[in-house]
């Protein structure tokens, strides 16, 4: 797989001075392979800059997407092959502008308000996006880079981003445009390496068993799979690793295919497992936890059970079960970083091994293959996108892939909306 150059969103409300921050950096990055793609439904583009601002008020026309034009513009930048892609996004937080974000990579605000700057902030992690910079813009002053910021994210003061005029360099400038170029550079390092990782005689590429199945791959490899081939692709996978005993899955995307590959691995008596990371790039193995006997909770609402997984209040467990089935809600605290080295702290509870696990939250991969690997039950759900639960793990392998909207005397949106809705409460307080 090779990674993507980068493609940045520029996001920001209307009147931040985006398109003239964006022209800046077009003409100052050190590339001849810089391009703009301009998805704002306004009318605007490098031409704007142009000092007659009188005449080019008479052009630009303030309006709103299609999901189709979005559809459009998004399919764009993700066949665009330039050395940097700088995207234009419109102004304003929606659907048609999500799936415009979802094609790029990184992300860069400019705001005019520091609320909206931190709405931004919200739709780009949503949106899986690595902020480059967030920066806050005024007409007056000067540009400033604010000191003690607890990430590697450039943030300061831009200035005069006014169309028709010049725009002065400083060090904030300097600093973006370094930080930029590096981007382009490390994308090369990590796919020469992922190249070295690849050569490994353990390496399962899923994409491989694609096309043994005649699935479609796009130029970026990625397959669109359907829950219905998960029987079939768990049986060609587990043809292939039944004389292994180190396995390293490369190209699984969905969540509820980790959790399937990771069950046959087991059925095959295979413990050294590991899941590829493109963002590291590394193969990262999957642990084990051991279950706790003994861990506290709190009873809430409806039954329910919380546990914390993690110190600090990083990692919670919502649980609620019944005669036959246990829901799981891993609720991860926005506010702090789960990574990778968390899994040697975990403590997960106990549970029945008769009972069918379902479980849901917005967790990383490698967290939730951890979670499957932890636990024996011959029934696990995972929670996808347009709630439904996809069968992962089953006794009957013809049933993989199944899909499932309730759970039968466990109303789960109702607790865990509830859940939520007493949690930001409490945060409020």
């Amino acid at each position: 797989m090779k990674l993507k150059s980068p493609k940045i969103a520029v996001l920001g409300p209307p009147h931040s001075g985006k398109t003239v921050f964006i022209n800046y950096i077009y003409n100052t990055l050190p590339s001849k392979s810089v391009g703009i793609r301009r998805t704002a439904p306004d009318g605007e583009g490098v031409f704007t800059q142009n000092p007659n601002q009188e005449e080019i008020q008479k052009l630009r026309r303030k309006g709103t997407h299609s999901p189709q034009r979005a559809q459009t513009y998004a399919n764009l930048i993700k066949n665009d092959e330039y050395e940097y892609d700088l995207v234009d996004v419109g102004g304003k937080i929606t659907k048609e502008n999500y799936s415009i974000m979802k094609e790029c990579t990184h992300a860069i605000i400019v705001s005019n308000n520091p609320e909206d700057r931190k709405l931004w902030e919200q739709s780009a992690k949503e949106c899986r996006l690595s902020l480059i910079a967030s920066l806050d813009s005024s007409l007056d002053g000067k540009d400033e880079i604010y000191e003690n910021t607890e990430d590697n994210v450039l943030r300061g003061k831009v200035t005069n981003l006014v169309r028709g005029q010049d725009i002065e360099n400083s060090e904030l400038f300097d600093k973006l445009i370094e930080n930029i170029s590096k981007l382009s550079i490390d994308s090369k390092v990590k796919n020469d390496k992922i190249e070295q990782l690849l050569r490994d005689k353990d390496v399962i590429d899923i994409n491989e068993i694609a096309k043994q199945m005649n699935k479609e791959i796009d130029k970026n490899e990625r397959v669109m799979w359907d829950t219905s081939e998960l029987p079939e692709l768990i049986d060609r996978f587990s043809d292939i690793i039944k004389d292994k005993k180190s396995v390293k899955i490369y190209n699984s995307r969905a969540t509820w295919m980790v959790c399937g590959l990771v069950e046959a691995c087991k059925q095959q008596g295979i413990e050294d497992i590991s899941f590829f990371d493109a963002s590291v790039p590394c193969f990262n193995e999957v642990t084990k936890s051991e279950p706790n006997l003994t861990q506290n909770n709190t009873r809430i609402n409806n039954g329910a059970l919380l546990y914390n997984v993690l110190p600090e209040d990083k990692l919670k467990l919502l649980l609620k079960q019944n005669e036959n089935d246990i829901l799981m809600y891993f609720d991860i605290n926005p506010n702090k970083k789960v990574k990778i080295e968390d899994q040697d702290s975990m403590q997960l509870p106990d549970v029945d091994p008769n009972k069918s696990l379902y479980i849901t939250g917005k967790l990383p991969a490698w967290l939730l293959a951890n979670i499957t690997n932890t636990y024996d039950n011959k029934n696990k759900y995972i929670m996808q996108l347009g709630n439904y639960f996809i069968k992962s793990s089953s006794e009957n392998k013809k049933e993989l892939g199944q899909t499932k909207k309730e759970i039968e005397d466990i109303p789960y949106v109702d607790i865990i909306s509830k859940y939520i809705k007493d949690t930001e409460e409490i945060q409020k307080q």
